[in-house]
Formats: C-alpha cells, sequence, structure tokens
C-alpha cells in the first residue's frame, strides 16, 4: 500500500519586519510567515509545490502576501521549510537511481 498526497505548512520565521500597516494607518513590527505545500509519499519524501510569505499586522490582524523581493535580507535568505518536505523526493529518485546503477554493473 503506497501512502501520498499532498499538504501544506506554516512556519513562523521568528523574525519581524517594521512598516506601517494599511488597515490600521500605525507603524508596527509585521510577524512573517512562510506558508508552503508540498506532495509527499510516505509521508516522508516531499517536493514543495508552492510557497508564499504572509505578513499578519499584530493590532487589526490583517494578513496580506508578500514578495520576497520585498523583504528584508535576513528574512529571504532564512530556510524554513523542512528538508525532507524540500529535498526527500529528489533524494528517494537519486537512491532509486544508484541502485539501479549498481545493480547493472554487477
Amino acid at each position: 500500500m503506497i501512502f501520498f498526497g499532498k499538504r501544506s505548512n506554516v512556519v513562523d520565521t521568528l523574525k519581524t519586519f517594521w512598516h506601517s500597516c494599511p488597515g490600521c494607518q500605525m507603524n508596527v513590527p509585521f510577524n512573517v510567515h512562510f506558508i508552503y505545500s508540498y506532495i509527499h509519499l510516505y509521508f516522508i519524501f516531499g517536493l514543495i509545490t508552492s510557497h508564499q510569505y504572509v505578513e499578519t499586522c499584530p493590532n487589526c490582524l490583517r494578513r496580506q502576501v508578500v514578495p520576497k523581493e520585498a523583504l528584508p535580507l535576513e528574512i529571504r535568505q532564512g530556510r524554513y521549510a523542512n528538508i525532507t518536505h524540500q529535498f526527500g523526493l529528489a533524494a528517494l529518485a537519486g537512491f532509486i537511481i544508484l541502485m539501479v546503477l549498481i545493480n547493472a554493473i554487477k
């Protein structure tokens, strides 16, 4: 039996991004979240299919999607996705190819 599917995950970047909120018109530290969707095989081997950064105002709780280029450098350069969700399916494919090559040599 093969378990596969599609899931999503929300990761708090633990970084703040100060600017003026369009909703409450205050200069506040926005909480930045990294939201991504991934496909998986056996809940371990995954591949990210989409991702986005979302900021939330702590006063009015307004959320908006932020382009990656508009974020500070320390937020953009962080790796927030689980490594098995990001490279798991590629690692499994590489392992299978390696096993086929080893068996072909013998």
